[in-house]
């Protein structure tokens, strides 16, 4: 967000020349009325531009312009100029709308190469979160997904960073997910089983419930309990009853060993 100051930080004002280029149309091909007043006093009332002294007026949040500028940088065949650019909110938000638009988007995937040695996987994750605005049957989409299972699956990737990368894959609302996870709910790593049940619950997906169901007898505690979680948030009939039934086993093996 912006703030209340009229003055704009050192960022923005080493990259706005790059927005402004990409911002303007030529004048010469579509001949614009200019704004009246009646039309940027709308404006700031609704919140999309703030004004400043001077009559000067500039963009309230970040989203707007990067809504607007993706289809220029599109059409002007610029993205490199924006990915070149040190990271900034602005500019990932400008790759995020480019992405939903550009079918082929090749240029995502030297964006992930690029972060290949940052252990945060920082451009994967960013490029996952486009995921869920991407038009069905892009190109790009499939290739980025194969590439968040293998990372999942990565036995050297901490579970803190393959939870990010599960939700990125679930959130996506890409149907194959689902499929996805009732396989890796018999991966051999425990971590993997315990994220695939977690994942599943969260899509709610009630096919996995038979599987969903063996995992309440796993040796490994964090997967009995991702399991039993997962049960709960599908909160289906069949998924209630196993669950239920779950319980009193463990609870019944509980008072036998304490006899």
């Amino acid at each position: 967000y912006l703030s209340d100051s009229a003055q704009a930080d050192p960022v923005e004002q080493t990259l706005a020349p790059d927005l402004e280029e990409f911002s303007q149309k030529d004048d010469q091909d579509i001949q614009k009325r200019p704004p009246t007043p009646d039309t940027l006093a709308d404006l700031v009332t609704c919140g999309i531009l703030r004004s400043h002294q001077q009559e000067r007026f500039r963009i309230r949040h970040p989203a707007y312009t990067a809504h607007l500028a993706a289809p220029l940088l599109f059409e002007q065949k610029s993205v490199e100029k924006i990915i070149s650019q040190p990271d900034w909110s602005q500019k990932y938000l400008c790759l995020g709308k480019l992405a939903a638009i550009d079918p082929q988007a090749s240029w995502i995937q030297g964006l992930v190469k690029s972060h290949e040695n940052d252990l945060l996987h920082a451009g994967l994750l960013h490029a996952a979160r486009w995921l869920k605005s991407a038009p069905d049957k892009n190109l790009w989409t499939s290739s980025l997904m194969r590439r968040l299972a293998v990372e999942l699956q990565n036995p050297q990737v901490p579970l803190a960073l393959k939870s990010a990368l599960g939700s990125a894959l679930v959130l996506s609302g890409i149907s194959g997910v689902a499929v996805l996870m009732r396989q890796l709910l018999k991966a051999d790593d425990v971590r993997v089983r315990s994220l695939a049940a977690l994942c599943s619950g969260m899509l709610a997906d009630q096919k996995s419930t038979p599987e969903l169901t063996n995992l309440l007898q796993d040796p490994q505690p964090l997967a009995t309990y991702a399991a039993a979680l997962a049960l709960a948030a599908i909160s289906s009939e069949p998924a209630l009853d196993a669950l239920a039934a779950g319980l009193l086993e463990r609870l019944a093996i509980q008072k036998v060993s304490l006899a």
